[in-house]
């Protein structure tokens, strides 16, 4: 069943923990600068903190597969639907991280080859291990309606609390 993360950024308390599972699953060490997900954080001192998972959303068209001049991401695994890097085939030569549109490759700094979200064949440990719900896996072909249904319950927080206001 092909699967989607769905980030919610304002969710996110920049905690850490899927970076910190994700690399424990990939490459068997709690290093988040090898993980295959970002919390990308954002502080403006003694303003705010802003934190954003980032993380490889399985383009349709994915620009990193169409750039990689040696076809190392080819792969798209039919149970998860995600494109998969070939190792071995991977000349690290970083094509695919500047074609990203997200930010969802990173190179990994032991090995010198791109690497990205796999959705941990089918059941993405980032989504969890999130306590705060930043991050889901959905069925793919439930996009659509899970972003309905998110819309139709902040639309009915908002009514809740500007009638409980009068």
């Amino acid at each position: 069943m092909e699967k989607l993360l769905l980030i919610d950024p304002n969710k996110c308390t920049g905690c850490g923990t899927c970076e910190i599972v994700c690399s424990l699953k990939h490459v068997k060490e709690s290093n988040p600068i090898r993980s295959n997900i970002n919390a990308l954080r954002y502080e403006k001192q003694g303003d705010y903190y802003y934190s954003i998972p980032v993380v490889c959303q399985q383009c349709e068209t994915p620009m990193c597969k169409t750039v990689c001049p040696v076809a190392a991401i080819s792969g798209l695994n039919p149970d998860t639907g995600a494109y998969l890097i070939n190792e071995d085939s991977c000349i690290g030569c970083r094509l695919c991280l500047i074609a990203c549109p997200v930010g969802g490759i990173h190179i990994d700094e032991k090995t010198n080859k791109a690497s990205k979200c796999d959705l941990c064949d089918g059941d993405p440990l980032c989504s969890k291990f999130c306590i705060p719900g930043a991050i889901r896996a959905i069925v793919k072909n439930k996009v659509g309606l899970a972003k309905k249904r998110e819309a139709a319950e902040k639309m009915s927080k908002a009514i809740t609390l500007i009638a409980g206001s009068t």
